[in-house]
């Protein structure tokens, strides 16, 4: 018999990390989010009711990801080579490393927001982690002077890897597509002011879920402890 799986249980930090990505998600969207009807919801559920109700744009049954890939497809088209895009068709393959981040920001420009599509190189994040094991042996020998300019320099660095990314995050366009709703739901639309209330609950829903390290459904299904 398939063992029935406990839903996850928000204790202690993780209330936290949950008021952190709250915090985030109405700073981005700039949501006069009221704290009192915040402290009185008792469910995910009504969180999620909570938010959306914020929302004041028509509300509309079209689909926000076919409306963002055309949208994606015709910046796309300006700056690169390939007539036929499709959902399936790589990154690399529109965006060779020869201008790649340049031709990104041109389409961000375009879009009116950061896609954030970069991430380092993998030698470059691992070369982080060697430092930083480097930094716990020096506080295993106390050496808290050099500890605390290591850790200075570790949070430069990973700045600047981070910020300086130059490999694909996601490997097509869908993908692309995928990332582009999350980042700016109302911009990825073919109408800003225009949204579906639906898609708009599981976007939210996943931006938690992926804030929190849970999958959709368990953080649907989270109970308040």
């Amino acid at each position: 018999m398939e063992e029935v799986k406990e839903p996850f249980v928000f204790k202690g930090y993780q209330y936290e990390d949950l008021d952190y990505a709250i915090e985030n998600f109405v700073n981005e969207y700039d949501l006069p989010l009221d704290p009192q009807k915040l402290a009185e919801v008792r469910n995910v559920a009504e969180i999620l009711d909570l938010i959306v109700s914020y929302f004041k744009q028509e509300k509309r049954e079209d689909c926000t990801s076919q409306q963002a890939f055309y949208k994606l497809r015709t910046i796309l088209h300006k700056y690169t080579n390939e007539s036929d895009i499709k959902p399936n068709t790589r990154l690399e393959e529109l965006f060779p490393k020869q201008n790649r981040i340049e031709n990104i920001k041109r389409v961000e420009e375009d879009l009116g927001f950061k896609l954030k599509v970069f991430k380092p190189k993998e030698y470059k994040v691992l070369m982080l982690w060697l430092f930083f094991f480097v930094l716990v042996i020096f506080a295993f020998f106390q050496q808290f002077l050099l500890v605390t300019l290591g850790i200075v320099v570790l949070y430069f660095l990973r700045g600047i890897i981070f910020e300086n990314g130059e490999e694909f995050k996601v490997d097509t366009v869908g993908e692309l597509v995928k990332l582009m709703v999350e980042k700016n739901y109302f911009k990825s639309r073919r109408d800003p002011n225009t949204m579906n209330e639906k898609e708009l609950r599981e976007m939210i829903a996943k931006y938690f879920a992926d804030c929190l390290g849970l999958e959709r459904e368990e953080f649907l299904n989270a109970k308040f402890g």
